[in-house]
C-alpha cells in the first residue's frame, strides 16, 4: 500500500437569495439537517451564484 495522506479543506459559502415567505429559521433547520443542502441533492449553488472562500486546508499524513 502506498503513503496516504488526509486532507480536511474547510471553507465558507456564502449566497443571497429572496426567500419570499419561508422563515429564517425554516431555511436554517433544513440546511443543518442536510449538511448543508437544502434535500441532499438541491444546494445553494442552485438557488444563487455562490462565492467560496478557503478557510484553511490541513494535510497530515495517516499510518506508516
Amino acid at each position: 500500500m502506498g503513503k496516504r495522506v488526509r486532507v480536511t479543506v474547510q471553507h465558507t459559502q456564502t449566497v443571497e437569495f429572496d426567500r419570499g415567505d419561508i422563515p429564517v429559521n425554516l431555511i436554517r433547520d433544513v440546511l443543518v439537517k442536510n449538511d448543508g443542502t437544502f434535500d441532499g441533492n438541491w444546494s445553494l449553488g442552485d438557488v444563487q451564484a455562490d462565492t467560496w472562500v478557503v478557510n484553511s486546508v490541513e494535510v497530515e499524513e495517516v499510518g506508516k
